[in-house]
C-alpha cells in the first residue's frame, strides 16, 4: 500500500486530523466474519457479495472501500414489509489488519 497518496493537514478536512502518523504499510488486508441476526422471513432478503458499483472516488478511503469492500446487501420487495430488526455484525479476528466492509439496503 505505499504507492498510496494520503491526504495531509493542507486539505481542510484533515487540518487537525494526525493523517501523517498514519503508516499504511503497518497493515495487511484483511478479512470480516459478518454475523447477521434476522428472523427467518427477513434473512431472505439478506445476500452477500462482493460486487460494489463503480464510481468515482472523493479520496483515498474510498478508493480502497471501494476496490476491498465485502458487501453484505439487503433487498426487500415492493410492499414486503420486515417487521423484526435485522442486525449485521462484522468481526475482525486479528490485528494489524484493515478490512472494509459495506453494508446497504435497496427498498423497492
Amino acid at each position: 500500500m505505499s504507492t498510496i497518496a494520503l491526504p495531509t493537514v493542507d486539505e481542510e478536512i484533515w487540518r487537525y486530523s494526525r493523517i501523517g502518523e498514519l503508516d499504511l504499510d503497518r497493515f495487511k488486508l484483511g478479512k470480516l466474519s459478518t454475523k447477521i441476526d434476522a428472523s427467518s422471513a427477513a434473512q431472505q432478503t439478506v445476500s452477500s457479495t462482493t460486487n460494489v458499483a463503480p464510481r468515482i472516488s472523493t479520496d483515498i478511503f474510498e478508493d480502497l472501500n471501494g476496490q476491498h469492500a465485502q458487501l453484505t446487501a439487503i433487498m426487500t420487495a415492493k410492499n414486503q414489509v420486515v417487521a423484526e430488526p435485522i442486525v449485521i455484525t462484522h468481526f475482525l479476528d486479528e490485528s494489524g489488519v484493515v478490512a472494509y466492509s459495506r453494508s446497504s439496503c435497496r427498498c423497492q
